[in-house]
């Protein structure tokens, strides 16, 4: 999820919960709201911690560590500001545990309960990073801010119950869509939601012994299916396997091990070459792939190239 939609919805529920009560912890408050983003400053650690829980949305992105986090912050903060270390906790983990509840209905999974559990969850009903929903907050903002500037205080509140409402509404309702389509789909089927709340992609995926098959279907609560990109091939030789071990290598990526992959195969001057597009990163028909390229006659993976473009 984005970062303004993260500090949007940490301000108005800070604000629709203790308003005037307890101002004094909205820093707090909102600095949690974004924290769990700035891992990214921790993926220089990895050539000293040999970890895929440095990466992003990695190990900080746990309730427990959450807590942890807020007792090591407000250790500091409270003696420096005079502030309760009890109540600059409680809001501090609160809101860490809102950051890591809202990138839960992304289509990136999370190790919510690590260090405890490594298994990592996800509700796959909102696009990670959403431009609709930065949009969406970055107006709601240009609406707050003047008010608040106004000191109109009791109308900044009820405006607050008005965006929390439409959130709660928002992704209450990309929950139910995503499990209403996805109870139509079979095994070979995966629902991804789409950029605005009315569209979502169908992927199909089905491969066998010499033969792949791919599809990436537009679908709309108005309209009919529209075909994006299908691709389809027999593999010939030792293909299969070269296929299989460039899927392999890619998967080793803690990252891109998480996201759906679409395969297009390509064969030239006696290469073999596999490009994986990644379509959770997909936006306007373009999105982040990497290439591998094997040389037929003796089957040495000669690099990977990572790229961004149309799916084709």
């Amino acid at each position: 999820m984005d970062l303004f939609t993260h500090l949007l919805i940490g301000a108005v529920i800070y604000f629709s919960v203790f308003g005037k009560i307890m101002t004094e912890f909205l820093f707090i408050a909102l600095l949690f709201a974004v924290l769990p983003d700035f891992d990214i400053i921790l993926a220089p650690l990895r050539r000293w911690i040999k970890s895929d829980y440095m990466e992003h949305r990695g190990g900080s992105h746990s309730y427990l560590i959450g807590m942890l986090v807020s007792s090591l912050v407000n250790v500091i903060y409270a003696p420096i500001t005079g502030k309760n270390f009890i109540l600059g906790w409680l809001i501090g983990s609160i809101f860490y545990a809102l950051h890591i509840s809202l990138d839960l209905l992304t289509t990136t999974k999370i190790p919510v309960f690590y260090p405890i559990s490594k298994k990592e969850l996800s509700f796959y009903s909102e696009k990670a990073g959403s431009l609709f929903t930065m949009i969406v907050s970055i107006g709601f903002f240009a609406i707050l801010i003047p008010i608040y500037r106004a000191g109109n205080f009791q109308l900044f509140r009820y405006v607050s119950y008005g965006i929390t409402l439409f959130f709660v509404v928002y992704y209450l309702y990309r929950i139910l869509l995503k499990l209403k389509i996805s109870k139509k789909l079979n095994f070979k089927q995966k629902y991804l939601p789409g950029f605005l709340p009315i569209y979502y992609l169908i992927y199909e995926y089905n491969i066998t012994d010499n033969q792949i098959m791919v599809k990436l279907n537009k679908n709309s609560l108005l309209t009919k299916a529209q075909p994006i990109v299908e691709f389809e091939t027999a593999f010939s030789g030792n293909e299969l396997n070269l296929y299989q071990k460039a899927l392999q290598m890619c998967n080793e990526d803690y990252y891109r091990n998480k996201w759906t992959k679409f395969p297009i195969i390509s064969r030239e001057n006696h290469h073999f070459s596999i490009k994986f597009f990644f379509l959770e990163t997909m936006m306007n028909g373009k999105t982040m792939s990497l290439l591998y390229n094997y040389d037929i006659n003796n089957e040495l993976y000669e690099k990977s190239i990572q790229s961004y473009g149309k799916i084709g």
